[in-house]
């Protein structure tokens, strides 16, 4: 069926498109058009959410939620054919996912669920500002039968129940405008607009931590993914900083779609921290998976480590002992090699014996960690990676990464 004429779209004539979405059980799309820059599609399967993409970050909110809920996925490792980035580059990005077995369905569920809030949170904050821009009203267009993929649907448990996502989105974005934040939108960057007047206000830590978040190139959303909390417990806890201006908010734009799928080149360690290399602890990471090595490098630089990345297994004992590193982070299952015959080799190298050797895995089994100590492995983490416990680890083995 073809597309409706587009008509004026408000919360008070949307609401019934959701709940006759829901009532009937029907399938196909809502756009949501507030600008040209700015859409929403929500996309329905049998009357449940099914898919929930626009606004002006959909490629950083994709990549936040993966690195949130699947962050060992691999997905660097997928190539999107030129006809796969259609304008559902990321729901057809799932569906791979899925079929190669990347990502079980409870965290495929999850991930979807923390996508859609994400968009009914932004489209009712455009709705409420709205009137306040002096933009034309949005505009609404329905598009009956509409999947978000010709090529291929994810399972039915992956849909989600209408009524609950709206009512939950609509208490986080109340609980936001309570929080007197209506025009800071998470999607906005805060950064350091006075720094001598903030050292002065806050106590070292914090602003080690402020001087390390706050550089104007991530989100609200973005820092509290790193730091594991709730985007509006960092927005109020922000807040007194911005009224004082000492904290300013900015607009960011997107990320590229190359974000997502173009490998980590290793750079010297060097690059990652210009201070001396005998004051700074370098950490190796050996894995197969650019994407979880992008996620180690951002989590151990921003701690104040060097950081050296090795992708090919086959080329990591040479880069060992050229570098040196302190902790070796090691992947238990490669493709290419096999982590327990690299701890091994290591073991056998006299400069690499003393440093400990750190397995990462997502089988957490009784026989992995008794064969990991036989080849000569330090301790044992599981997958996906908790930012907390690996630098409380690196802690454990007396290396302090230097103030950012």
């Amino acid at each position: 069926m073809s597309p409706s004429p587009p008509c004026a779209c408000t919360p008070e004539t949307f609401m019934p498109y959701l709940e006759r979405y829901a009532a009937q059980n029907l399938t196909g799309c809502l756009r949501i058009t507030f600008s040209p820059a700015i859409a929403f599609d929500l996309y329905f399967n049998l009357g449940r959410f099914a898919w929930a993409t626009g606004g002006i970050h959909p490629i950083r909110r994709l990549k936040r939620q993966l690195m949130r809920h699947c962050a060992d996925a691999m997905v660097s490792s997928i190539q999107l054919r030129p006809e796969d980035r259609t304008a559902n580059w990321g729901y057809n990005l799932l569906l791979m996912l899925m079929r190669r077995g990347l990502v079980n369905q409870p965290t495929l569920n999850e991930l979807i669920r923390s996508l859609t809030l994400e968009v009914l949170f932004d489209l009712w904050q455009e709705f409420t500002l709205q009137p306040q821009t002096q933009r034309p009203p949005a505009s609404l267009t329905e598009q009956p039968g509409v999947r978000p993929s010709e090529r291929g649907i994810l399972p039915s448990q992956s849909t989600l129940h209408v009524q609950s996502l709206v009512t939950e989105s609509l208490t986080q974005w109340q609980s936001w405008q309570q929080a007197n934040l209506t025009r800071c939108s998470p999607n906005l960057a805060p950064q350091i607009l006075n720094p001598q007047a903030l050292a002065q206000v806050v106590s070292p830590p914090v602003y080690q931590n402020f001087s390390r978040l706050m550089n104007s190139q991530r989100t609200f959303r973005d820092i509290a993914t790193v730091m594991q909390q709730d985007p509006l417990r960092v927005a109020r806890s922000l807040s007194p900083y911005i009224q004082q201006r000492l904290l300013g908010v900015g607009p960011l734009s997107d990320l590229p779609i190359s974000a997502l799928f173009a490998p980590v080149t290793p750079p010297t360690p060097a690059a990652s921290n210009p201070a001396p290399s005998d004051t700074v602890p370098l950490i190796a990471c050996i894995d197969d998976s650019p994407h979880l090595c992008h996620l180690m490098e951002q989590l151990l630089t921003d701690a104040g480590y060097r950081f050296l990345p090795i992708n090919d297994p086959l080329k990591a004992l040479p880069l060992l002992i050229q570098y040196k590193p302190d902790v070796i982070f090691l992947d238990l299952m490669m493709p290419i090699a096999n982590g327990y015959e690299i701890c091994a080799q290591i073991q056998r190298v006299s400069a690499l014996k003393s440093v400990p050797v750190v397995i990462l895995t997502a089988q957490d089994g009784v026989v992995d960690r008794v064969r990991a100590k036989l080849a000569g492995a330090t301790t044992f983490l599981s997958k996906p990676i908790d930012g907390p416990r690996i630098l409380a680890l690196l802690q454990q083995f007396n290396l302090q990464g230097l103030p950012t």
